[in-house]
């Protein structure tokens, strides 16, 4: 080999290798496969740019094991060729899916470009194997479905961290990521509860809609986010009273959550936690919107309406979700006016501290004293004083 790649550890230590010999080898290994297609002096910038350059060389050097033809392809394609090193150098279980998932690798050729809402979901129905029109009822009777949407929601975070971890200038496309990865997590959602309602009898009786909240609902979402929701139902007609609608809806909840948080072959999508509901974890999983307004109106604390700050429609019956929004943000905004609403919220945040580890409070950088989830009680609060009285505080 000729040029730079021939300078070995020194050369390869400076570029940020930690296993020189170990990286000379598979450069080697790579560049013989592909004599006419792989450029050594390049390969090695593009490589040492990334976060982690071994990763990034381990990832390229397995997927040419498996897929020569299209690792080939990519690297006489240098915009094909930084996506694909910025991925598997950026995030491990990306760079393990598109190990396990070389064909994966189809979504890094895809011009950088955010896909809109409605793009989003024709390529998500089509990859689930639905051939109709998005409806909010939609039911996915295929179990073969699950594993289909754990892929495809995957195949499209490649996509997007493509487009991300590219970019010449990525703090300029930080809320365009967020957004795509909440339109993402909105459809991911409402195919999941599609998935559910062939799980459960008489699911057509109910109206269940799914409100987004914390950073899903502000459209703030990042690669590891959880998913916090808000489930309400009502009877689809008068077939049924309110109780047993509860009682479906709770089955179908349940199941929604099961598909998107369950592990299978095909890996898994997200956690999906409903704490932030009326009672927390100790109250019911689903209620109607009459028992909301009740629970918001009687017994809720400062902090539950801080919650429901960035509170928006989500997946399933968007018309009864937006009816549960457009009932809590009045009281959302009376909050910041209570007396007791800044020693409430303070003494919350010390109690999240206290149950801390010892060990961990020093260096728990979102919970602990200082960390992440001050700053953003810091600006809620605020938000919520002074929103009362300007409205372009509370976006």
């Amino acid at each position: 080999m000729s040029g730079r790649t021939s300078t070995a550890a020194g050369d390869l230590a400076r570029r940020g290798f930690t296993d020189a010999s170990r990286a000379l080898q598979m450069i080697d290994a790579i560049v013989s496969r592909h004599p006419s297609s792989a450029d050594p002096d390049g390969l090695l910038d593009l490589l040492g740019s990334a976060a982690d350059p071994d990763l990034a060389l381990q990832g390229l050097a397995a997927l040419d094991e498996v897929e020569p033809q299209s690792v080939a392809a990519i690297l006489v394609h240098e915009q094909w060729l930084r996506r694909l090193v910025a991925v598997l150098g950026g995030s491990q279980a990306l760079n393990q899916f598109l190990r396990a998932h070389p064909d994966a690798t189809q979504m890094i050729k895809a011009e950088p470009y955010r896909l809109e809402a409605s793009e989003l979901r024709f390529e998500m129905l089509a990859a689930v194997g639905w051939q109709g029109e998005w409806t909010h009822d939609l039911v996915l009777d295929d179990p073969g479905a699950h594993d289909r949407l754990r892929l495809a929601n995957k195949y499209q975070l490649v996509r997007i961290a493509a487009r991300d971890l590219s970019h010449p200038k990525p703090l300029e496309i930080v809320d365009d990521i967020a957004g795509e990865l909440s339109d993402l997590a909105d459809t991911v959602m409402g195919l999941a509860l599609a998935c559910a309602r062939a799980q459960v009898p008489d699911q057509e009786k109910t109206r269940l809609g799914i409100v987004g909240l914390g950073k899903c609902g502000a459209r703030e979402l990042n690669y590891l986010s959880d998913i916090d929701v808000l489930y309400i139902a009502e009877p689809a007609d008068d077939q049924i009273n309110s109780e047993q609608a509860i009682q479906i809806a709770t089955k179908l909840a349940a199941a929604t959550t099961r598909i998107c948080s369950a592990h299978s072959a095909a890996g898994t999508i997200w956690q999906v936690d409903a704490a932030l509901r009326p009672d927390g974890n100790a109250g019911p999983l689903v209620r109607t919107l009459a028992s909301h307004r009740s629970y918001y109106e009687r017994w809720a604390k400062n902090w539950e309406f801080q919650a429901m700050l960035k509170a928006r429609p989500m997946a399933g019956d968007l018309p009864l979700a937006q009816s549960f929004v457009d009932m809590v943000s009045p009281m959302v905004w009376q909050v910041g006016g209570q007396p007791n609403y800044m020693s409430e919220s303070q003494a919350m945040r010390q109690r999240v501290i206290s149950l801390i580890p010892a060990p961990e409070r020093k260096r728990e950088i979102k919970l602990g004293a200082g960390g992440l989830r001050d700053v953003e009680f810091s600006v809620q609060m605020l938000q919520l004083v002074h929103g009362r009285a300007d409205e372009r505080l509370r976006t």
